[in-house]
């Protein structure tokens, strides 16, 4: 096959495969299970924390737990003693308004969802929106978690009409404890029946039949689905020619971080199994990781330790990549970033560079990356926050703490991170993929010791 042709069907794939995945991902307990599945079909083998692992007969595992956190390894060819491994990390969970235990009341009249806030969602884009509710729930007479995804709108977050703010447009202030909670425009048997709780009756008419929940974490989501955005018959072009996927655009809610998690585990199950490997994908990421199955937990040391990972002669001649998005440079404000540090969308990945380790990069670990996109022939860019504006953080600099490897901050440029609807590049997302499978398949053998 032409190679032109074949990276073009590559890409193609690429990026159908994570449409569809973060379609069928509206919680981290769907974006976890969507993972394993990858897995399963790629011959990896799922483990249990509570079993004995005989490491002798499989070499691809993963194990999870509390239903989201994931961790898939593949023991190489290669010793890790000598050749260290190779580590990529992402988060699961995205920016949301979760539902409270007691999550349904009537006010003025209408059936109201009460709902908390999870992370730091842009709010102003939940509003207006069809929204539908995912996430885990836990029955009495079931002893396993059951996940539900209603997938048609159940609610809505109404506007304030201008006529009735008429300062909305120049500061409209968004009280979170009052203003996001949703009018549910699906409450059949509400009115007729007290005998079951509302939120059974809910899910009764939309999409799980219950009768007595113990226990839930449900999300809201927008219905809209993710969607390529490209020049009108861009689809139909020659693939011997190869389009520039550098010219579309990938529309969707939850970038931050599916793309992340999706490009990871591709590159893991694609790439030459000489080295070993390991995929880390932890919860809680955009409430600070402090939790079992967050990234200051101990579900990544612990995993290691089992299977011969934490010896120092292991973590010294390894790196981790802290997988998360990059800002953009937006061209209504480019007073937000700095001068010399402006990513462009499709102009490659982001290397994220903080002196006060809000990221882990350094300068050892960046020139390690930019080498593997020298060889691989794939753009890099560098995103240093302004002096005056502090950047955000990722599990990057908790990672290198805790287990004292060497990490480097990389992701995709992206548009309103933390809005309900995002943008990133095409090109940017197929090249993340590409980056991530080179370092999978890299050489650690110059890391200074």
């Amino acid at each position: 096959m032409n190679a032109k042709i074949h990276q073009h069907n590559d890409a193609v794939e690429y990026l159908e495969g994570m449409r569809k995945y973060i379609r069928k991902s509206p919680s981290p307990y769907h974006a976890s299970i969507n993972v394993c599945n990858i897995l399963d079909k790629h011959g990896f083998s799922r483990l249990s924390e509570t079993d004995d692992w005989d490491l002798t007969q499989t070499k691809k595992c993963y194990v999870t737990r509390n239903g989201t956190s994931v961790i898939a390894f593949r023991l190489g060819q290669n010793s890790k003693k000598t050749h260290g491994m190779r580590l990529v990390g992402a988060h699961l969970d995205s920016p949301c308004l979760k539902l409270n235990p007691n999550p349904i009341n009537q006010q003025s009249g209408y059936w109201m969802a009460n709902v908390e806030v999870y992370g730091s969602p842009l709010l102003r884009t939940w509003f207006d929106r069809d929204l539908s509710i995912a996430g885990r729930i836990f029955e009495r007479n079931t002893n396993q978690p059951v996940l539900v995804n209603c997938q048609e709108p159940i609610g809505v977050i109404p506007s304030i009409a201008i006529h009735l703010d008429r300062d909305a447009n120049k500061c409209q202030k968004i009280n979170s404890q009052v203003h996001v909670n949703p009018v549910l425009l699906s409450h059949a048997g509400f009115e007729n029946s007290q005998s079951e709780p509302l939120l059974s009756q809910l899910l009764n008419a939309n999409c799980h039949k219950t009768e007595e929940i113990l226990g839930c974490d449900l999300r809201l989501y927008d219905v809209n689905p993710p969607r390529i955005i490209r020049s009108k018959g861009s689809s139909d072009c020659d693939p011997s020619v190869g389009y520039d996927f550098r010219k579309q655009y990938l529309s969707s809610a939850r970038i931050d971080n599916l793309l992340s998690c999706y490009a990871g585990v591709r590159a893991l199950v694609d790439s030459d199994d000489d080295n070993s490997c390991m995929l880390v994908l932890n919860d809680h990421e955009e409430v600070g990781s402090v939790s079992d199955s967050g990234a200051q937990g101990n579900f990544l040391q612990q995993v290691l330790e089992r299977i011969g990972g934490l010896d120092p002669r292991v973590t010294r001649r390894s790196v981790f990549v802290s997988a998360d998005g990059a800002h953009g440079l937006h061209p209504n404000y480019p007073e937000k970033h700095d001068d010399q540090h402006q990513p462009i969308l499709n102009q490659g990945p982001v290397i994220k560079v903080n002196s006060n380790q809000r990221y882990a990069s350094s300068d050892e670990s960046e020139s390690f990356i930019r080498k593997l996109c020298i060889e691989s022939d794939i753009p890099v860019q560098v995103f240093v926050s302004r002096n005056n504006l502090p950047c955000g953080t990722t599990i990057g600099p908790l990672i290198a703490a805790e287990v004292g490897i060497r990490t480097v901050d990389i992701g995709v440029a992206q548009f309103a991170m933390h809005s309900i609807r995002e943008l990133a590049g095409c090109g940017d997302a197929v090249d993340f993929i590409k980056l991530l499978k080179a370092f999978f398949s890299s050489d650690t053998s110059l890391l200074v010791n």
